[in-house]
């Protein structure tokens, strides 16, 4: 079990954040970056009839989409106010195929085996990986999937970011190193890692603006062309998908 004081320090801002108001979205990166695009691509494909744990599903939970197609989904956060409001937000669409439960992500109380995905955005680097990855296998079916969307640690334009935004974080949280992947990596029988977003969190600023979107995109494909072909520079990255099989 994590300590009590870091638990509750995370619930504590996270119940603050969430009553404070909508979710800050960087101008709409977090809508429309093909990080998170990729993220979606993967755990929507094939989820019908699925059981899916949405791991730290906060209040902007993909567990609606999932339901919608065709998945069963539990989400799971350590905020109250999270649980409370993605309750609401899922209305009646999708009763039956969707439930939402306060938990704690080290200690999941589900049985061995019990889903055949456990998905998460931006939950990983919040968490004892040690303690967390264990529990993530342990819920998974022989052949389950685990996709997470990440931070990474390296990017110094991301670092900067949030030594000027301390209010925006919480103290215990810690973006993934490569070493953190590797070892993550380590405990499932095969896991793909594909990198996101190098070039183009320059135009974030701009996100807002008229014709920037079309910046944006021309900024990933050069991401791609970069990440893809030049394994080096996965580490200075702002964000990784991991798809790891049990």
């Amino acid at each position: 079990m994590v300590p009590a004081e870091p638990k509750a320090a995370e619930a504590a801002f996270y119940d603050d954040y969430y009553q404070s108001g909508e979710l800050d979205t960087l101008n709409g990166f977090y809508l429309h970056s093909a990080g998170v695009l990729e993220y979606e691509r993967r755990i929507y494909a094939e989820c019908e009839w699925k059981r899916v744990l949405e791991y730290g599903c906060g209040i902007a939970s993909n567990a609606v989409h999932l339901a919608q197609r065709g998945a069963d989904v539990c989400g799971i956060d350590i905020s109250s106010v999270a649980i409370e409001r993605a309750r609401a937000a899922a209305g009646v669409v999708t009763r039956g195929r969707v439930e939402y439960r306060v938990q704690d992500a080290h200690d999941l109380q589900f049985s061995d085996g019990s889903f055949d995905l456990v998905c998460g955005t931006g939950i990983i680097h919040h968490l004892d990986i040690d303690r967390a990855m264990p529990e993530v296998r342990r819920v998974l079916k022989p052949g389950g999937r685990a996709v997470f969307y990440e931070p990474v640690a390296h990017n110094p334009l991301v670092n900067l970011y949030r030594v000027a935004t301390p209010s925006k974080h919480t103290p215990d949280e810690h973006p993934l190193t490569m070493g953190d992947i590797r070892r993550i990596r380590s405990g499932f029988a095969s896991m793909e890692t594909k990198f996101f977003d190098l070039f183009s969190i320059f135009a974030i600023p701009f996100l807002r603006l008229p014709g920037a979107m079309s910046l944006f995109r021309m900024l990933e494909k050069v991401d791609r062309t970069v990440l893809g072909t030049l394994t080096p520079m996965h580490r200075w990255a702002a964000t990784v998908v991991l798809d790891g099989c049990r």
